[in-house]
């Protein structure tokens, strides 16, 4: 079966404005902060899959260490132990019209180390973990992950970033168009993963954005990058010939 990775959203053209409870904004005269950057990795299902609170998707091919085992995450391995890698980075872009002018925020720009999407300090700026399960099964989710009431699969993985940190020791200036300017968004995203023979080939993203800037945003745009490197890792990378693909639909195997 083919690796996937299904990112359910709702496209808009036009984004109000609103500042939901609990939800302060930070704008370029909040104070500096400290960015908790971390990562986890998705390994209940075929799929070994390293999410972070970046707004990345992947570890650069084991450039980021597992928190849980202290060993190099995996990016994304298909099916898991066979150490065959389909991604280097993927990443989140945004791009909006802000009183009248083009902005975009990304995860990560694919080239320069452009990074405009950071979580809250610790603790607030921690991933979440949660399970199904009433008991864990050790060899594939952390020992620390304990039943939740509100988890959706077997292993859901929470994050919170917005595109508001403005320090440069973190976001650099662009090559392209000069120092970033915030649209002013938050992105709440979960990611599911289960075992269960019917979708272990797949694992899903949910990726709720909000406007936090106090504006309305016009011709709001979302893209995908996605870096595939696709290799066996005895190999030292797989860019030479990293050719991939992705299915655009797919024929339910339900009613």
């Amino acid at each position: 079966m083919a690796v996937g990775l299904c990112l359910p959203f709702v496209p808009s053209s036009h984004l109000h404005a609103r500042n939901p409870d609990g939800i302060v904004p930070r704008t370029a005269n909040s104070a500096v902060l400290n960015p908790y950057l971390t990562n986890r990795t998705h390994l209940v299902s075929r799929n070994a899959f390293t999410v972070t609170n970046l707004g990345i998707f992947g570890s650069q091919s084991g450039g980021e260490r597992d928190p849980c085992t202290g060993l190099p995450a995996v990016s994304w391995v298909y099916p898991r132990g066979t150490n065959v890698n389909h991604l280097f980075e993927g990443a989140l872009w945004i791009g909006a019209v802000k009183q009248g002018d083009t902005l975009v925020s990304v995860g990560a720009d694919g080239w320069w180390y452009v990074h405009e999407l950071y979580p809250a300090s610790s603790p607030q700026g921690d991933m979440l973990e949660r399970t199904t399960r009433p008991v864990l099964i050790t060899d594939s989710l952390c020992p620390d992950i304990s039943f939740h009431p509100d988890a959706v699969s077997e292993h859901d993985i929470l994050a919170t970033y917005t595109d508001t940190l403005l320090d440069p020791s973190f976001v650099i200036s662009d090559p392209l168009d000069g120092p970033h300017v915030p649209i002013g968004i938050r992105i709440d995203q979960t990611s599911y993963s289960w075992s269960f023979g019917y979708a272990e080939d797949f694992i899903l993203m949910d990726l709720s954005i909000r406007n936090i800037s106090g504006v309305d945003l016009e011709d709001v745009y979302i893209g995908i990058l996605m870096d595939h490197d696709v290799f066996h890792v005895s190999r030292s990378s797989g860019y030479h010939d990293d050719i991939s693909g992705f299915i655009e639909t797919a024929p339910a195997l339900v009613g």
